[in-house]
């Protein structure tokens, strides 16, 4: 079961919390737009030709020579306005998938104006918090790492902080399922990744979003 949880700690105490499985699809079904609207409560850019059911998780299909939205899906939702927040989800890459150069994947948290594609948020009106896949020609090494627009970045694209996972080898193994959780508190910005049991902490740092 691949589950995606998000919840936001509310000033009035109250807490909004979603969890989504997609084990109620069948196998090699289409995940539509209205699903997608179903299940998270509101959907922005869904593509229906790039998502499909595949065994009680939800598989994105990614087009060869194509960059962002034109080669992925790229979509939003809304979620409620606190102080804290919390993202788990799980990732997989399929076993013959072409690292190419790199992307985005998985889920992330656009705040204010979602500044995203090189637009450095110079006026502190907005930021986005995200996770890479990054296939490292000189270094032959594939691993993750964070990209992220915050206020006060050096640029001229997203932030990594010089953060990745796994921090040295080649690659880690396609096939594998990993959670990876991500928690903003005020201005602290904490990324995990846990690989089956073991937990690593990828990144801690104080980050003007």
């Amino acid at each position: 079961m691949t589950t995606f949880t998000c919840c936001s700690s509310l000033a009035s105490a109250q807490l909004y919390q979603k969890s989504i499985n997609w084990d109620k699809y069948t196998h090699q079904q289409t995940y539509t737009g209205a699903m997608a609207k179903a299940d998270f409560g509101s959907v922005t850019g869904w593509r229906d030709n790039r998502a499909m059911i595949s065994d009680g998780t939800l598989r994105i299909t990614i087009e060869k020579n194509a960059l962002s939205d034109a080669g992925g899906l790229i979509s939003n939702t809304k979620i409620s306005e606190g102080s804290a927040y919390e993202l788990d989800f799980d990732v997989r890459f399929h076993s013959q998938f072409d690292w190419s150069r790199g992307g985005k994947v998985g889920f992330g948290f656009g705040i204010g104006n979602g500044n995203t594609g090189c637009n450095v948020p110079t006026d502190g009106a907005g930021g986005s918090l995200r996770l890479m896949w990054y296939n490292n020609s000189n270094t032959k090494r594939v691993y993750f790492h964070p990209y992220i627009y915050h206020y006060g970045m050096p640029g001229p694209c997203g932030s990594n902080f010089g953060k990745s996972y796994p921090s040295s080898g080649m690659r880690f193994q396609c096939i594998e399922n990993r959670l990876i959780r991500i928690v903003i508190i005020h201005e602290i910005l904490v990324l995990e990744y846990y690989d089956f049991y073991r937990h690593y902490e990828i990144l801690t740092n104080i980050v003007a979003f």
